[in-house]
C-alpha cells in the first residue's frame, strides 16, 4: 500500500486532524474495513475516484491506482460530506502528454437532479457510527483551514480590514517589474504555449483576457489551474523564456502528434510516472509506504508543507552539484532556507553522484562527509537545528568541526570553537598575521558595535582626522572593511591600499592620521588582552589557513589535502548580514572544489552588516548565482505593502550590483494590511488587546496555536511595555528573547529577533516617526553612514512585514513612520 498526497490534503481543519490520521491508518491496514466506506461514485468523470468516510460530517476524496499488483492511493483532500460527493463526480486525474505531468482537473458542475439522487443514496450507505460531531468547520467549500476571501466576502473575526490600502499592484508595480503582459505573454503564440509546454487552451485563453500580472494571479486562483501551469504562465508573464520555464519545471516538451493522441487515463503506470515528475511535485508528494513520515506531516499542519512540496527549481538547487561556490538569492518567503536545509541533509547523507568530485582521487571519495550549516545569529542557528530535525531526524550529526556529519552553529560559535581548540603557537602566529603582533590573548572579545576603544581613539585623534572621517563609526568601518580584509599590519600598506566604495576620500596625510588611530586601537587592545569580534574572525581564519598550507602542498594527494580543512561542505544562511571577517573565515573552512560553499542571501533583508562583494573575500561565484521569485509565505496584498517600503531605494547584492525585485510575486490571495494611528500608547495597547482577543477566538475555532500570532516591536523597551500593558488588561502574551520561541500564547518580539520566523497574524506595533528610523540616526555625522543606516531600517521594516502569513496590522502613536508606504495610513 502506497500513498500520494495533494497539497490540499494537508490543509485539514484542526478539529478533525486526529480523525484524518485514523482514517489513513485504517485505509493502510484494510481499505475494505467497516466504517471506511471506500466507494466509487456512480456517473463520475473518472473511474478511479473514490470517497471515504472520515466521520459523519467529513469524507475524503481520493483516487485508486494500481501499482505493481498493489494499490496506490492518491488523497486529494477532506471535505464536508455533500461537497465531497459533488466534487468526486467532477474531478479527474489526467496525464499531460506534452509536459509528462499528471494533473487534477475539476470539470463543470454536474446535473443537480442526478447529484441529489446520488447524494441521497450515499447518505443511506453512510450509517452513523459516532454520535458526537466534531467542532464546527470553516464555512468554505474548500478543505482549507483559512479560506482566502471570495469577491465580496467578509473578513473573519479579528481580520484586518483596511482603512486605507496601499495602491493595488499594476502593470508597472514594484512587486512584479515593469514589463506589461503585451510584451511578454503577448509575444508568444497559443501554439507555443500549448505544444512546447503543454498548457491548457482554457488557461491560455484566461491569460489572454487580462492585461496585468495582478489580474492574471486573480484569474489563475479563480480557475484553479494546476500549480505548474499557473507557475509557468506567471514566469512567462514576467519575461522568462519558454526554454527557461522548461528548465525550471523539468519539462521536456513534446510536440509530436503521437504524444497528443495519448489517452493516459487508462494507464495507471503512466499516471504514477507523471505524479513523480519535478513539476508535479509542486502539488503532489509521494510518501510510498512511509506511514511515519505521513503522520509527521499531518501533525505539523501545513506550516510543514515545505518538507515535502518543493518547487522544481528549489529541488534542483537542493540536489544539483556545483563546481565551486554557489549563491541563491530571493525575497522574503521564497524558500531559500528550505533549499539550504534540504541540500545540507542530502550532503550529510552523501547522496547523489559526484558530490565530492569524480573518481577515486576525488576529495572525500569513500569517506563520510563533513557538513557545516551556519548562519548569522544563535537564534537562527537554533531554527536550522529544528528544521533539520523535522526534515530528517536520522541526519548524521557532528559534535565538533572536523568530524563526519552535520555541524550546525552560528558563525561566531564556530569562530570560538576554532580559537578554543588552537594551540598557543597557532594563536600567536595568527595574531601576528592579522594584527602585526604575536599575541595569544585573543579569546576575550569586545562587541564591535559597543566598542568604547573606538570612541576613545576617535576623541584622541579628532583634530588630525578629516571632518567626515573623525567619528568612531567611520574608523570602525574603515578598519573592518579595508584594513582587516586586506591583511594590513603596517602603515606603508595602508597608504597604498585601494578603498572602493568608502565614500570619504583620504589624502596621504589623512591616511597617516587614520593609521595612527588604528595603531593606538591595536595597542590598547593588547594592553586589555582582548580583541573585537571582527578581529577574532580574521584570527580564526588565519589559524585555519595556516593548517591548510601545512598539508596542501604540491605532490600531496587529495586525501592529504582534505585533512588540512575542517569541512567538505559549508552552507550559509542569511549571508547578507555577515561581515568580511565572517566570509573569510567560512572560506577557510573547506577546500575550493565541488560543492564547497552554498550561500543564501537577500540584499533587501540586510539588517546588520555592510554590503559585501564576495569576490573580494576570496569567494568566486561568477556564473553560479540564481534567484527565487515566488513567495510561499504571505499574501499578495501584504507582499505589495512590504515591497513599497523598499520602493525607490537601491540595495547592493554580493556581486556589487543593484539587487532586483523583478518577477517577485505571491500567488496567495488575502486581506489588505491595515495601518492605524492612535493618540496615546494606552489607546494603542487597548486596541491591540482587543485585536489579540478576537484573533485568539478565531484561532481556537480554526485549530491554530496561540503562538502563531506575533506582536513585533522596534526595541526591547517597547517589548517590555506592551507585555506589561496587555498583562494588566488580562491578555496573556509571552516575550521571545534568546533561545526557543515560547508557546501557548501570542509572542512579543523585536523586529530583529523576528528574522527567520513566520506567523499567521502579525501586529507591527509602535511604527511611529519617532521610532523608525531609530533615534541613533541623529548621532551620525557621516552622510554615508546615515544613508546605509536608513536602508537597514527600511530592510528591518520589510523583514517585519513579511513575517505575516495571512493578516498584517500596523499601529503607531502620533505620526506614522515616513518609511511606511504612502497611502498605507
Amino acid at each position: 500500500m502506497a500513498f500520494t498526497l495533494h497539497t490540499s490534503a494537508l490543509k485539514v481543519d484542526g478539529s478533525i486532524k486526529t480523525r484524518v490520521l485514523d482514517f489513513i491508518g485504517k485505509l493502510n491496514s484494510d481499505p475494505t474495513g467497516v466504517g471506511l466506506h471506500i466507494e466509487p461514485i456512480h456517473h463520475s468523470r473518472d473511474k478511479r475516484v473514490r470517497t471515504g468516510r472520515v466521520n459523519d460530517f467529513w469524507r475524503a476524496v481520493l483516487f485508486k491506482l494500481n501499482e505493481n499488483g498493489g494499490t496506490h492511493w492518491l488523497i486529494y483532500g477532506f471535505f464536508k460530506h455533500d461537497k465531497a460527493i459533488e466534487l468526486a463526480k467532477r474531478i479527474t486525474l489526467d496525464f499531460n502528454p506534452v509536459s509528462g505531468v499528471s494533473e487534477i482537473h475539476v470539470v463543470d458542475k454536474v446535473d443537480h437532479e442526478e447529484f441529489d439522487a446520488q447524494l441521497s443514496a450515499q447518505k443511506e450507505q453512510d450509517a452513523p457510527i459516532e454520535d458526537a460531531p466534531v467542532a464546527s468547520a470553516p464555512a468554505a467549500d474548500a478543505p482549507v483551514a483559512e479560506p482566502g476571501p471570495e469577491a465580496g466576502a467578509e473578513a473573519p473575526a479579528g481580520a484586518a480590514e483596511p482603512t486605507a490600502e496601499v495602491p493595488a499592484a499594476g502593470p508597472h508595480d514594484v512587486v512584479f517589474g515593469d514589463k506589461p503582459l503585451a510584451e511578454t505573454l503577448g509575444a508568444l503564440t497559443d501554439e507555443q504555449l500549448r505544444d512546447q509546454l503543454g498548457l491548457s487552451p482554457k488557461y491560455i485563453a484566461e491569460a489572454r483576457a487580462v492585461s496585468t500580472v495582478d489580474a492574471l494571479l486573480t484569474v489563475l486562483d479563480r480557475v484553479s489551474a494546476p500549480e505548474w501551469q499557473a507557475d509557468a504562465l506567471l514566469d512567462l508573464a514576467a519575461g522568462v523564456s519558454i526554454d527557461e520555464v522548461q528548465a525550471k519545471l523539468g519539462i521536456a516538451g513534446d510536440t509530436g502528434a503521437d504524444a497528443a493522441a495519448v489517452d493516459a487515463r487508462d494507464d495507471d503506470a503512466k499516471l504514477l510516472e507523471g505524479l513523480r515528475t519535478p513539476a508535479a511535485r509542486l502539488t503532489f508528494a509521494d510518501f510510498g509506504d512511509d506511514q511515519e513520515e505521513l503522520r509527521r506531516v499531518f501533525e505539523d499542519n501545513d506550516f510543514s508543507a515545505w518538507r515535502v512540496f518543493l518547487h522544481p527549481e528549489q529541488r534542483r538547487y537542493a540536489r544539483q552539484n556545483y563546481n565551486g561556490a554557489f549563491r541563491l538569492t530571493g525575497g522574503a518567503g521564497t524558500g531559500k532556507t528550505v533549499v539550504l536545509v534540504h541540500r545540507a541533509v542530502r550532503l550529510a547523507h552523501g547522496k547523489g553522484e559526484g558530490i565530492y568530485g569524480q573518481g577515486s582521487d576525488a576529495i572525500g571519495a569513500g569517506t563520510p562527509p563533513r557538513v557545516v550549516l551556519t548562519t548569522f545569529t544563535s537564534t537562527l542557528a537554533d531554527s536550522l537545528v529544528e528544521q533539520v530535525q523535522k526534515l530528517d531526524p536520522a541526519t548524521p550529526r557532528a559534535g565538533e568541526l572536523g568530524q563526519a556529519g552535520m555541524h550546525i552553529k552560528h558563525v561566531d560559535a564556530l569562530v570560538s570553537e576554532v580559537l578554543m581548540n588552537a594551540g598557543e603557537d597557532e594563536l600567536a602566529q595568527a595574531a601576528q598575521t592579522v594584527l602585526g603582533t604575536a599575541r595569544t590573548t585573543v579569546i576575550q572579545r569586545r562587541a564591535d558595535n559597543k566598542d568604547e576603544l573606538w570612541q576613545r581613539v576617535a576623541t584622541m585623534y579628532a583634530e588630525q582626522l578629516p571632518e567626515r572621517g573623525s567619528d568612531d563609526e567611520f574608523l570602525r568601518d574603515e578598519y573592518q572593511q579595508i584594513v582587516l580584509p586586506n591583511g594590513i599590519t603596517e602603515r606603508k600598506e595602508y597608504l597604498r591600499v585601494r578603498r572602493p566604495n568608502r565614500g570619504v576620500r583620504l589624502s596621504r596625510g589623512q591616511r597617516d592620521a587614520v593609521w595612527d588611530a588604528f595603531e593606538a586601537y591595536r595597542a590598547q587592545g593588547a594592553v586589555e588582552e582582548s580583541v573585537s569580534w571582527e578581529e577574532s574572525r580574521h584570527i580564526a581564519a588565519a589559524v585555519l589557513a595556516a593548517r591548510a598550507r601545512a598539508v596542501d602542498v604540491p605532490g600531496g594527494g587529495e586525501a592529504q589535502r582534505r585533512g588540512g580543512y575542517a569541512a567538505d561542505h559549508v552552507l550559509i544562511d542569511e549571508g547578507q548580514d555577515l561581515t568580511p571577517g565572517a566570509w573569510i573565515f567560512l572560506r577557510a573552512l573547506a577546500p575550493e572544489g565541488r560543492n564547497d560553499m552554498f550561500l543564501a542571501e537577500d540584499a533587501h533583508q540586510r539588517i546588520y552588516g555592510k554590503p559585501i562583494v564576495l569576490s573580494r573575500m576570496g569567494i568566486q561565484i561568477v556564473g553560479r548565482s540564481r534567484r527565487l521569485t515566488l513567495n510561499y509565505r504571505t499574501t499578495r496584498k501584504i507582499l505589495n505593502f512590504a515591497m513599497h517600503i523598499l520602493e525607490g531605494h537601491t540595495f547592493v547584492d554580493a556581486d556589487g550590483d543593484a539587487a532586483t525585485l523583478h518577477g517577485y510575486r505571491s500567488v496567495r490571495d488575502g486581506y489588505a494590511p491595515k495601518v492605524q494611528g492612535f493618540a496615546t500608547p494606552d489607546e494603542e495597547a487597548e486596541h491591540i488587546g482587543h485585536l489579540v482577543r478576537s484573533w485568539l477566538e478565531y484561532a481556537q475555532k480554526e485549530g491554530h496555536r496561540p503562538e502563531e500570532m506575533g506582536i513585533l516591536v522596534r526595541n526591547t523597551r517597547q517589548q517590555a511595555d506592551i507585555v506589561r500593558r496587555l498583562g494588566e488588561a488580562g491578555v496573556t502574551v509571552k516575550s521571545a528573547d534568546r533561545g526557543k520561541m515560547p508557546t501557548g500564547a501570542p509572542v512579543v518580539l523585536t523586529m530583529h529577533r523576528a528574522k527567520g520566523t513566520e506567523f499567521v497574524n502579525v501586529v507591527l506595533m509602535g511604527v511611529g516617526e519617532d521610532v523608525i528610523p531609530a533615534k541613533m540616526l541623529r548621532q551620525m555625522t557621516s552622510e554615508e553612514a546615515r544613508e546605509d543606516f536608513l536602508l537597514r531600517e527600511r530592510s528591518l521594516l520589510y523583514v517585519a512585514a513579511t513575517r505575516a502569513r495571512d493578516n498584517l496590522y500596523v499601529t503607531y502613536v502620533g505620526k506614522q513612520s515616513p518609511m511606511l508606504p504612502v497611502g498605507g495610513a
